[in-house]
């Protein structure tokens, strides 16, 4: 328990500091805080469609690799996978909730742990490949994009050395081998030892046939991940072109520069980037918008590129674990339906021992 706390408190403090930024960047430019607000409802409008095409593609992504994979799969859980992914990822370390609170969402379809993993990961990988790509191509093709293409390359670098960490632990715990002496000692059973050698050759064998996909879905992957780059990437400067509609503006560096701090922004240790990101905003933006644009386009960038997302995924996630409470109550009571009312029984009879009128006529 304490220990939530502290993570609570810590993933608190973290969002606070981001979310603190903008209101000095607005009290040194001299404007109220009340002007954050004040953005064009055109703005609104193009943020959130290039926020439901991000996060729509990411959820044509995986329930493209449940096809491949035959693992069963919703639309609709596919979106509130990546969606409640989301909210796990900002409140976390480095985003590292984002995975599991994924595949938690994913399991009520009834898909098991082995095949929903090696989605996540062919996802992810897909992710980092599509990365390296745009990197490459920025690198060569745009002035100035090296800048760029060394962080988000920095991003793939990481996640795909994570994937390869993940494939060779998986290919050692699929191994049979004896119960090893710590996993006792630290109160685990033989049970549990063997369900994670049965899981991880599972998640071996389903990540293997994701090198062997036809190639239609090979093709509605790479389609599905370079929708939601475009559309993560779209989103700055459709904040910025509703809201000035300046001409002369560097729309290379307005698009390209947050894109990429988003990605390398997900590597920092404190939840959100505890306010990381807002400083390199800061720093790479700060020569191409006025002190009065800055604060108010930062703030709405955060919004609908982290916040408004976490805000919908949490809401998910607590649904998802009011149901599996829920689940879990009605299947005990099926089990042990006698003890159970006998207990509420007992419960019952010394209430009416002390009410007002005595215990019942017997």
């Amino acid at each position: 328990m304490r220990k939530t706390v502290l993570r609570a408190a810590g993933a608190t403090v973290s969002l606070g500091i981001a979310l603190a930024i903008p209101v000095v960047l607005a009290r040194r430019a001299d404007l109220p805080v009340s002007a954050l607000l004040a953005l064009p409802l055109a703005a609104h409008l193009l943020a959130a469609l290039a926020l439901f095409v991000e996060v729509g593609g990411r959820a044509a992504r995986i329930v493209v690799f449940a096809r491949a994979l035959k693992v069963p799969l919703r639309w609709s859980t596919a979106w509130i996978a990546q969606l409640a992914g989301d909210s796990a990822g900002t409140v976390t370390p480095s985003r590292s909730g984002t995975e599991p609170a994924k595949m938690l969402a994913m399991r009520r379809d009834g898909g098991k742990v082995g095949g929903l993993a090696a989605i996540a990961v062919g996802e992810t990988a897909f992710e980092a490949l599509g990365l390296l790509a745009i990197g490459l191509a920025l690198a060569v093709f745009v002035d100035g994009g090296g800048a760029i293409a060394l962080a988000i390359g920095t991003y793939a670098g990481v996640v795909l050395t994570v994937i390869a960490g993940l494939l060779l632990f998986a290919g050692q715990g699929a191994q049979r081998r004896p119960v090893p002496r710590w996993w006792t000692k630290v109160g685990l059973r033989h049970g549990r030892w063997r369900l994670l050698e049965r899981t991880s050759r599972d998640f071996r064998e389903r990540a293997g046939a994701l090198r062997h996909i036809p190639r239609r879905y090979v093709a509605g992957a790479v389609g599905a991940t370079f929708l939601h780059q475009a559309a993560r990437a779209a989103t700055f400067p459709a904040l910025v072109w509703a809201t000035t509609m300046e001409p002369g503006l560097d729309w290379v560096a307005l698009t390209l520069r947050p894109f990429g701090l988003l990605y390398l922004g997900s590597l920092l240790p404190p939840p959100g980037g505890g306010g990381g990101i807002e400083m390199g905003f800061v720093a790479v933006l700060g020569d191409a918008l006025g002190p009065d644009q800055l604060p108010v386009l930062l703030l709405w960038w955060r919004v609908y590129t982290h916040l408004l997302t976490a805000v919908i995924g949490a809401g998910l996630l607590l649904q998802l674990w009011a149901g599996r409470a829920r689940a879990r109550s009605a299947r005990e009571r099926e089990q042990f339906p006698e003890s159970l009312d006998r207990e509420e029984s007992v419960e019952r009879e010394p209430a009416a021992l002390h009410s007002p009128d005595g215990p019942g006529p017997a």
